[in-house]
């Protein structure tokens, strides 16, 4: 019993600290497909921010085929990206469904 809960906390441990990513503009259903397809949400917050720009910048078009499904062809990401240096990374999506 004691070798599982050690590698849960051995993963939990070794993964690190996540920024905020927030989404806006959409429904709770569309926000979850949305989370459930951007790369972006998944990078810690010490990644390289070489990686962090480049899943940034894919993350519209992953907006956008996260939203095609609900029948939304022609919606309008607006995006921003933060990188401070004394902390987290922060992206905010704002969403224009069309």
């Amino acid at each position: 019993m004691r070798l599982p809960v050690l590698f849960i906390l051995a993963c939990l441990l070794g993964h690190g600290v996540f920024a905020d990513v927030r989404i806006s503009g959409v429904s709770d259903l569309l926000e979850t497909n949305v989370l459930a397809h951007l790369k972006l949400d998944d990078e810690a917050c010490e990644r390289d921010p070489a990686r962090i720009r480049y899943r940034y910048e894919a993350a519209p078009a992953e907006i956008l085929a996260a939203l095609k499904p609900y029948g939304y062809y022609h919606a309008k990401v607006d995006a921003s990206l933060e990188q401070p240096p004394d902390r987290c990374w922060e992206a905010e999506f704002t969403v224009t469904p069309g």
